[in-house]
């Protein structure tokens, strides 16, 4: 179950003259309420200059993006100032619902319902209507992160039981990133919990976290108590743009939870790994069981994955 940056229940202040604005130039014209791109200081002591955001291409989708409080012509003189957070009302919000979420458009300085080339989150919807919608944008996101959350997703019912197999086996719950989600500096953030539910004799059972057909996480079999859990969270990096071969690098650990004991091993892929993050990625997890007998079952009882 797919989701944006900003639950439901997210507690915002309500008073919108005490929101965090920063002062910013332009040497493009902004209207109110567009999505603006912070860039690096002109010189010391000069506030910063500030570009339309937009989800074309990645330099202007990542970073630090603000909301215009007002419409302006192009200055590199004046100072405007823009909000972390606004909501806009009277907007056509009628194509999605209450929560969900708004995206940065490819369109300059605009949002959209959908998705733009290069994903990125940017608020959510508060009220669905053709002509009194009403959203929220929080580019950065509550949370104080240098940009927001860019995508989230979730298994919403535990996976079907794998038994009576000894090979490697996906369990049938599986995420899928979409593409040019990761952009260059965006963390990849998996995590999730198989459950032994049945084992037969001392047969081992093996979690293997991957993404594509790269693992990522090789568990240990090891010879585990029914009931026992084996837990998996894990960090990766893009070291380049979205293409057919973008490097990656991080890791994270998992382990099970046996007779009391945690056995850990740590996810190390390399920085040799590259995954083609220009297209949709599969994210899965399989399950390698110490034989064919029947006694061996297990399932996936959370998998959920995240970019920021």
């Amino acid at each position: 179950m797919p989701y944006g940056n900003i639950p439901a229940d997210t507690i915002l202040p309500t008073n919108e003259a005490s929101v965090e604005k920063i002062d910013f130039k332009s040497d493009v014209a902004v209207a109110a309420n567009e999505l603006v791109l912070m860039s690096t200081y002109p010189s010391a002591g000069e506030v910063r200059k500030a570009i339309l955001a937009d989800a074309s291409t990645a330099a202007t989708t990542t970073g630090d993006i603000y909301v215009s409080d007002d419409g302006f012509v192009a200055s590199t003189t004046s100072t405007y100032q823009a909000s972390l957070w606004k909501t806009v009302s009277n907007v056509n919000t009628a194509a999605s619902g209450v929560d969900a979420s708004v995206y940065l458009s490819d369109t300059g300085g605009g949002w959209s319902l959908t998705p733009g080339t290069f994903r990125r989150v940017v608020g959510k919807v508060l009220v669905a209507d053709a002509t009194a919608g009403k959203i929220l944008l929080a580019p950065q996101n509550v949370s104080g992160l240098g940009y927001g959350m860019v995508w989230r997703d979730s298994i919403s019912a535990q996976s079907a039981t794998v038994a009576s197999i000894a090979a490697a086996t996906a369990f049938d719950k599986t995420l899928t990133l979409p593409g040019n989600t990761w952009v260059q500096g965006a963390v990849l953030r998996i995590q999730g919990t198989a459950r032994a539910l049945a084992q037969n004799s001392t047969d081992t059972q093996q979690i293997i976290v991957r993404i594509g057909t790269d693992a990522i996480l090789t568990g240990t079999a090891v010879d585990i108590a029914v009931n026992d859990l084996y837990h998996f969270d894990i960090s990766l990096t893009a070291q380049a743009a979205p293409g057919g071969t973008a490097a990656v690098d991080g890791g994270g650990m998992g382990g099970w939870s046996t007779s009391g004991t945690t056995d850990v091993d740590f996810a190390a892929p390399g920085a040799a790994l590259t995954v083609a993050s220009n297209a949709d990625l599969t994210l899965d997890v399989q399950v390698a069981h110490g034989s064919n007998n029947a006694g061996n079952q297990t399932v996936l009882v959370s998998f959920s994955a995240s970019v920021i």
